[in-house]
């Protein structure tokens, strides 16, 4: 009677009889084997893996969605010494501005305070090095030059490189570390012996056998992080069968994606490999030749000066259409409808914004496309004055808008700033899997009143959100109990069986299930009894007898592996005392964590686990410190969206059966 009047006052509006209704569901059970209102059949095809990983068309990190964030640091793409020399091209005098800007970037990002500004101000979880093939070639030129102290170039890079990666995992960012041939043209502006920083570095339109050496240099560097990420070819340009396998057109010979790919799993790789779209398109001939599962695909749709109008036709055929397939990721991005002039000194018209009916609400509408989708994209770039940042050396991270029409010039990003901070306020776990269609082709469904630097976009629980914000968010469970046969039996008692747990929880037993000439209930129960208690096996989300027996040393000793007489100890003495049987209850935190138990039950052991069987579990509470089932619902790739709204008893199976197994959080780190 004690116990029911606490969970009358922890219910104030229920009656006594419906309490008494449920409170039967302990002792007698209601309903019957052929009212199934809730299934938990959600079996995860997970693999215990950390770091950045694939699954399907997701991208995932430590198996959990994971849309990048990202901002590109340009100014590692060439050498240092090279820039400090500033050497100009043969009587012509130095670009100073150029060399300083990748000077003064290197610092920034490795004495300043960058990077916490991308992350903190930008929402950045990911960060793009444009770093220099040449420089990581052993067999370049370029690589084997040496300082005044007789330290070669290569040596000093790579070791630079290695100083700014270490320095964004410090801040737990991501890292893409992407391969440039020299396309660069002010490079042209600075020499080495002679030589152009261009020419020196090697302007192909596709990867060679530098590429493959550098990609090398960087796999015995940096396989063993998990979350530094290799992309090869920047912007490639040419043949699709040449640039996946390789092959000689217009007297250069090229080593195919597929022929690098493979190098790079030989020389133990094994995180996934971004491998860009051949002129901006992820074409299904790269997809199906790659030869390889664990590839990330990318492109770089820019809008700028000289390119083809954009809108969805377009987007699909370069990447929307390929990332239903594979996981795709926008790895540089931007946008500017600056004018230039043309041939006959007037202003050129051949731009995307003055080409395209929907003028300069196409970013935009490109950025809406993208999010739609749950793309990562990344902005280029942080240290790159004028482009979505105003100028990192003076106005930091401060960033560029796009003008009200397309003879405002401006750049993307504010744009690019407000995506991120959408997708963080949402949580990357939190996006949809469907795409959500924008305006089509014909026409554009914003309107004049849109400010093109806002997009307007929802919020939501993320990774980081607390457990009661998601059960908040997914709302209260209608899961019911079923009654079990015989309402009388300890061995069948709610706190420790439960038949549809049973089951799913044990996928061999949900087999033999299906096949038997029984109902399920009777078929678990007769397992349960004859086989599964003395197995060990759990039987309800609140009694797990292995865990009953490593924490209670003095049960483990007084019982040995006799797990009926564990389950007698529990229901008769170990519950009241506050005993722990499984990682889904303990009382005390339970107790601790919310008032309104403290109020209504008090310190009863018993009382509150009855609470949290009848009530707390379909309500998402959380009732220990290693597992919240709202949280881990919310964040689970995929399991929301497997399992029937506010399923958190589906959780809790799924934690048990696939995430505990596989090393997933059953509640934030």
């Amino acid at each position: 009677m004690r116990s029911l009047k606490r969970l009358l006052l922890a219910h104030p509006m229920w009656t006594l009889a419906r309490v008494l209704t449920v409170l039967a569901l302990l002792m007698v059970g209601c309903g019957d084997e052929d009212t199934d209102p809730d299934s938990f059949d959600s079996q995860s095809d997970a693999v215990k893996k950390s770091g950045i990983t694939v699954s399907g068309r997701k991208v995932l990190r430590n198996n959990h969605r994971f849309i990048s964030r990202g901002v590109i640091f340009e100014g590692f793409q060439f050498p240092k010494d090279a820039m400090e020399a500033c050497e100009p091209p043969p009587g012509e005098s130095q670009d100073k501005d150029f060399c300083d800007r990748h000077l003064l970037a290197m610092d920034y990002l490795l004495n300043g305070d960058a990077l916490e500004r991308a992350k903190q101000n930008w929402k950045a979880n990911t960060i793009r090095f444009n770093v220099n093939q040449a420089l990581l070639d052993p067999s370049s030129a370029l690589h084997d030059k040496k300082d005044g102290n007789g330290k070669k170039w290569g040596a000093k890079y790579l070791d630079l490189l290695d100083h700014a990666v270490q320095t964004a995992r410090a801040k737990k960012l991501v890292v893409i570390i992407a391969l440039f041939s020299g396309r660069l043209d002010r490079a042209d502006n600075v020499y080495v012996d002679g030589k152009s920083l261009n020419e020196l570095n090697g302007d192909t339109k596709m990867a060679t056998a530098r590429t493959k050496r550098a990609m090398e240099t960087l796999v015995k560097r940096f396989k063993d992080d998990k979350e530094v990420l290799l992309e090869v070819f920047n912007e490639p340009y040419g043949n699709d069968p040449i640039y996946v396998n390789g092959g000689t057109k217009d007297g250069e010979t090229y080593v195919g994606m597929k022929q690098i790919v493979n190098a790079a799993r030989a020389e133990g790789l094994k995180t996934p490999i971004i491998v860009q779209g051949n002129g901006a398109y992820i074409t299904d001939y790269l997809i199906d030749n790659i030869g390889d599962d664990n590839i990330i695909y990318s492109s770089h749709w820019f809008l700028k000066d000289g390119d083809p109008d954009g809108g969805h036709a377009l987007f699909n055929q370069a990447f929307g259409n390929a990332a239903e397939r594979v996981p795709v990721i926008i790895t540089a991005w931007d946008a500017t409808p600056k004018i230039v002039e043309g041939k006959n000194g007037k202003p050129d018209q051949n731009t995307w914004c003055k080409k395209d009916p929907r003028g300069i609400k196409l970013p935009k509408i490109f950025l809406k496309y993208v999010r739609n989708r749950n793309l990562g994209l990344t902005g280029f770039a942080f240290d790159v004055p004028g482009s979505v940042t105003k100028d990192f050396r003076t106005l930091q991270d401060q960033p560029t808008i796009l003008g009200a029409t397309c003879a405002d010039g401006g750049h993307a990003g504010k744009l690019v700033k407000s995506l991120f901070e959408n997708y963080a306020s949402r949580g990357d776990d939190n996006a949809t899997e469907k795409a959500v269609e924008g305006p089509d082709d014909d026409g554009d469904t914003l309107d004049d009143t849109d400010d093109p630097d806002d997009l307007g976009l929802p919020g939501g629980p993320t990774y980081d959100s607390d457990n009661d914000v998601w059960r908040a968010h997914f709302g209260v469970s209608t899961f019911q109990k079923l009654s079990p046969s015989d309402p009388e039996s300890m061995r069948l008692n709610p706190l420790v069986f439960d038949h549809k747990f049973y089951l799913q929880r044990y996928p061999d037993l949900a087999a033999a299930a299906e096949q038997s000439s029984m109902t399920k209930r009777d078929f678990a129960e007769q397992h349960w009894k004859e086989h599964g208690i003395q197995e060990g096996r759990m039987g309800s989300p609140t009694w797990d007898p292995i865990y009953y027996a490593a924490a209670h040393p003095d049960v483990a000793a007084a019982f040995g592996t006799s797990y009926y007489s564990m389950l007698n100890h529990f229901l008769n003495g170990g519950r009241q005392a506050g005993y722990r049987a499984s990682a889904a209850f303990d009382a005390a935190y339970y107790y601790n964590r919310y008032g309104d138990l403290q109020a209504a039950i008090g310190w009863d052991p018993a009382a509150l686990l009855d609470h949290f069987v009848l009530y707390g579990l379909n309500e998402g509470r959380q009732a220990s410190a290693e597992l919240a089932p709202a949280w881990y619902l919310g964040t689970s790739p995929g399991l929301a969206e497997s399992l029937e709204p506010a399923n958190y008893h589906g959780a809790i199976i799924h934690f048990f059966r696939d995430g505990q197994p596989a090393g997933w959080p059953g509640s934030h780190p």
